[in-house]
């Protein structure tokens, strides 16, 4: 039986577990929190989608309280072509390196993706992607590192062994502005090394298993930081493996672009033990177009994580590119507006003949009606003069019956008193519903004064515009009241209209405009 040396009881049973048959199933790819920023890591088709290239370091050192834990390292470099044929196509290229103990990996991968615009890639982008990988695979086997307690188990081959396969993955991914939906295949081909025991006959079958990946994720533009934009980004990730569990990983960033971001992800368990983690993350932008990012691994398990220490990834990312890229994407947008522009032009020259014809058609109707417009004014116009005559003569009429009311005053006693007043809006007559149903009530309070009686509607006005206008508005509000009054049952001898327009302000100055003078004071006279 194959096993280091280390006195934690809990790794010796995951080490047991791992090489507890003669054919190896296991996760064999490692598990990277830096596909988040580096997707090309996990989905093929996300090569060249941006309108940058990239050159990644990864490197990430697993289980620190383990002698001679797991070390990973990953060189990746992928950019978009270009070209009027090959813009639309991604090229990259993967080294990697994998330690954990007597297992010593290390491969190789080229990467062609074709990216599929469709839709309108003015107002509504989106984008299909997919892309291939092509690599080999080599794999030793040191067995001379292995502390064996028994030397004579079956499964133990004389010294190291190595092999070399090849392998292919595929990835596709939608996009949508900065909506991302991605699926995956590694390892594809399922294929296995095999190495001999010259000892006997029991040979170890390393199998190559496929890994599934999937992923969505989100960038909210919350608010502009001067030049750089606040954001939020949420992702999701699944892997299947046969024969292990479905392993779920989400992870939330927050940041400001091209300064840098912090975030915090779970991802679950994927063996029989307790496996889980928890992780945090850092990212700075240390120089024009280079980023650092740090991510630490807690795990959640206590035994676990105790036995085995955290685990810390680190990313170095270069961009180059960008600038003519981001011209040459700003010139297809351009040729993109202009074709779109040039369709609604000639669109247009359509709608204008066709609009022209319409608009003749109601020049002319218009032409009509204008004519018969004047026509009506000039009615109006009549109608209004007549109207200001009427006024002038009930002026007239009203100013001799204020003449005889100042008579009768001499010649007998006549007692006054308000018993309410009635508002108007702003240079209206018109009787709302409020002042109905106070003239309603007023004439029930009329009601209980003699039948000698006489009921005096003072009209008034404010001093806002012209004194004639506002004397003019007072009678029609005074002979509104009256109407109405006279509806409600009241006889029209009894009620007398006096307009005294802008002559009765309410706080006795004549200069000041108080919007309760638009109004009529309702008097009665009773004579002795």
């Amino acid at each position: 039986m194959i096993m280091k040396k280390i006195n934690n009881i809990s790794f010796i049973k995951t080490v047991l577990l791992l090489f507890a048959t003669f054919q190896i199933f296991a996760q064999q790819l490692p598990v990277t929190s830096h596909y988040v920023y580096n997707p090309y890591l996990y989905n093929p088709a996300r090569t060249g989608q941006n309108d940058f290239g990239s050159i990644n370091i990864n490197f990430k050192k697993q289980w620190l309280n383990m002698p001679q834990s797991p070390i990973t390292g990953i060189l990746t470099g992928e950019t978009r072509l270009s070209g009027k044929f090959f813009k639309n196509m991604g090229v990259g290229g993967m080294i990697y390196t994998d330690q954990m103990h007597i297992i010593d990996k290390i491969g190789g991968m080229a990467t062609y993706a074709y990216h599929i615009p469709f839709g309108d890639q003015v107002k509504f982008p989106h984008r299909f992607s997919a892309g291939i990988s092509l690599g080999v695979l080599y794999q030793r086997f040191n067995f001379n590192d292995a502390t064996v307690i028994n030397s004579n188990d079956m499964q133990v081959l004389a010294e190291s062994s190595n092999g070399t396969t090849f392998d292919f993955s595929v990835g596709v991914d939608y996009q949508f502005r900065n909506l991302h939906i991605g699926a995956s295949m590694l390892q594809g081909l399922n294929n296995s090394l095999k190495f001999i025991n010259p000892n006997n006959d029991n040979d170890i079958q390393f199998i190559n298993t496929r890994h599934y990946i999937f992923t969505a994720s989100y960038r909210f533009n919350l608010l502009n930081v001067g030049a750089n934009k606040l954001f939020v980004e949420p992702t999701a990730m699944g892997r299947y493996i046969d024969g292990l569990p479905f392993q779920g990983e989400g992870t939330l960033l927050l940041g400001v672009s091209n300064i840098g971001f912090v975030g915090a992800g779970y991802r679950s368990s994927n063996t029989e033990t307790a496996t889980s983690a928890l992780s945090f993350t850092a990212g700075f932008e240390i120089a024009k177009k280079v980023h650092l990012i740090y991510t630490i691994d807690l795990g959640v398990g206590q035994d676990f994580s105790n036995s085995l220490g955290t685990q810390h990834e680190f990313m170095i990312s270069y961009k180059f590119g960008t600038e003519l890229s981001r011209l040459n994407q700003e010139i297809e947008n351009l040729n993109n507006k202009a074709k779109v522009l040039e369709d609604e032009l000639i669109n247009k020259n359509d709608s204008i003949r066709i609009e022209t014809k319409k608009l003749k058609q109601e020049q002319q109707k218009k032409h009509e009606e204008h004519e018969q417009k004047q026509e009506e004014l000039k009615k109006r116009i009549d109608e209004l003069n007549n109207n200001s005559n009427n006024y002038k003569e009930t002026i007239i009429t009203n100013n001799k019956e204020i003449e005889r009311l100042k008579t009768e005053v001499q010649v007998k006693k006549i007692t006054h008193k308000n018993i309410g007043q009635v508002y108007f809006d702003k240079g209206s007559d018109k009787l709302n519903e409020e002042i109905k149903a106070h003239l309603e009530s007023m004439k029930n309070v009329l009601a209980n004064y003699p039948t000698n009686i006489t009921v005096y509607l003072y009209g008034n006005a404010s001093v806002e515009g012209d004194a004639k206008l506002n004397m003019e508005l007072a009678i029609r509000r005074g002979s509104a009241v009256r109407n109405q009054l006279i509806k409600l049952g009241l006889k029209p001898e009894k009620l007398i209209v006096i307009p005294m327009g802008e002559h009765n302000p309410m706080n006795g100055d004549p200069t000041k405009v108080d919007r309760r003078d638009r109004r009529i004071d309702i008097m009665v006279n009773e004579e002795d």
